[in-house]
Formats: structure tokens, C-alpha cells, sequence
């Protein structure tokens, strides 16, 4: 089921106080449009009824696909440098959902893809990456080559790398600032490089078993984890 609650906003504008429902929980086997809406860059855009300035939530929610047996615990954008805690949390909440149900439900919940994402901006990178058909902890090792080897992204510890579109040659990334510090650029990972990737997954798996096993299959835990073991 679908879950919408009405909470107060505050326009950063005008600061006007209005009332408006955004997301608890979605099911986009039920609601597909969300998911469309989320690709598109307009879920939880709110107008503000004063000024009419648009306002993006960055608010936590659960996102489910049924379907393509997906659970996504979505985090606001700055929660990410505390990954550890956040991916404790969606994977517990994944599976209080599921235990308690009969055999055959835990059986089922065995074959979901479950994750921890902070903001729209990355639970959108995640469908883009599965739509294509795509590794998304793979992809991520890609994109920690990208952060370390890039000149302009090396030393930006605020740096953000979001999937925008896929090619036949090209990963589209958006580089852009948590704080909003510098405009966002888009580069490109060669599909041939997630393709040498792919071809050694079973050494990565034993290398990174956290980027696979975990829910939050992120850059950010590929650069603790390595620094981590270079100690």
C-alpha cells in the first residue's frame, strides 16, 4: 500500500507556512505513476500557494516495487555521511515487514533487492541503473574510479554522483555538491569499463562483500572500506 501524510512546510522564499502531503511509504506496483515521477525529477515538488515558488521535500519514505522485487529506504540527502546507521535501519525495517509472515513470504523477501539511498536524486540513479539492466554496485565502483582519478572531483568530500542517463556507450553521471557549493557537471563511465568490471564481479564480491551483501551499495562505502583495509 500507498501511505500520504499531511505535514507543515515552510516556503525558504517567502517563508510561508502551508500544509501539503508527501509520501510514507509507496508502492509503485499500485501507484506506477510515482515512479515515473521520481525519473522525472517531480515527486514530492510541492508549490508553495503564496509565491508559487516550487519546493522539493527531501524527506524519508519506502519505496516498493513488487514487481521487480525492489525495497528502497529512501534518507534525506544529508544523511548519507552517516550511511552506517541508515542501512541498520532499512535493512531492519525491510525484514520486520517480512519474519512475521509464513514461509513462503520470508521465502520471497530472500529474492529482494533491498537498499539504502539518500535522496530522490539517488533512489532515481538506482531505477535508471536496474531499468538498463545494470549491477548498481558495480556502477558504484565505476563511479569511485571517476571521484579518485577525476582532477576537479578528487579533493570535493561534498561530492554527489548520480546516475542521469544510461547509453551504449556511455554511464551518464551528474557530479554535483551536497551544499550546493559548485554547479553540477555531467561526465561519462565507459559501459566498457563496467563491462571489464563484470567480468571480475566474483573477485569484487570477495574483496567488497559489504557494496554486494548490504544495503547501501554507495561510493562513499567503497572509499571507508578501502582506506579502512589500507590500515
Amino acid at each position: 500500500m500507498s501511505w500520504f501524510a499531511d505535514e507543515r512546510h515552510t516556503c525558504p522564499s517567502c517563508r510561508h507556512d502551508f500544509m501539503a502531503a508527501t509520501a510514507d511509504t509507496i508502492n509503485v506496483t499500485r501507484m506506477p505513476g510515482a515512479r515515473d515521477q521520481i525519473l522525472a525529477g517531480t515527486f514530492h515538488r510541492l508549490r508553495c500557494p503564496q509565491c508559487q515558488t516550487r519546493i522539493t521535500i527531501d524527506r524519508s519514505f519506502l519505496y516498493t516495487d513488487l514487481r521487480r522485487e525492489h525495497f528502497v529506504h529512501v534518507f534525506p540527502r544529508d544523511h548519507e555521511r552517516d550511511w552506517p546507521q541508515w542501512e541498520e535501519i532499512a535493512g531492519e525495517t525491510f525484514w520486520r515487514g517480512f519474519v512475521p509472515g509464513p514461509p513462503a513470504m520470508r521465502e520471497v523477501a530472500t529474492r529482494f533487492l533491498v537498499r539504502a539511498v539518500f535522496g530522490l536524486e539517488a533512489l532515481a540513479d538506482k531505477l535508471r541503473v536496474w531499468d538498463a539492466g545494470l549491477d548498481d554496485a558495480l556502477v558504484e565502483l565505476c563511479k569511485l574510479e571517476l571521484a579518485t582519478t577525476h582532477p576537479d572531483l578528487s579533493q570535493r568530500g561534498d561530492l554527489a554522483l548520480d546516475v542521469v542517463a544510461v547509453g551504449d556507450a556511455l554511464i551518464e553521471v551528474e557530479a554535483s555538491s551536497l551544499l550546493g557549493a559548485w554547479p553540477p557537471e555531467n561526465l561519462g563511465i565507459r559501459r566498457s569499463r563496467y563491462a571489464e568490471l563484470a567480468g571480475a564481479r566474483t573477485e569484487l564480491v570477495a574483496k567488497f562483500p559489504g557494496l554486494f551483501m548490504r544495503p547501501y551499495a554507495g561510493f562513499r562505502r567503497l572509499a571507508r572500506e578501502t582506506l579502512a583495509g589500507a590500515g
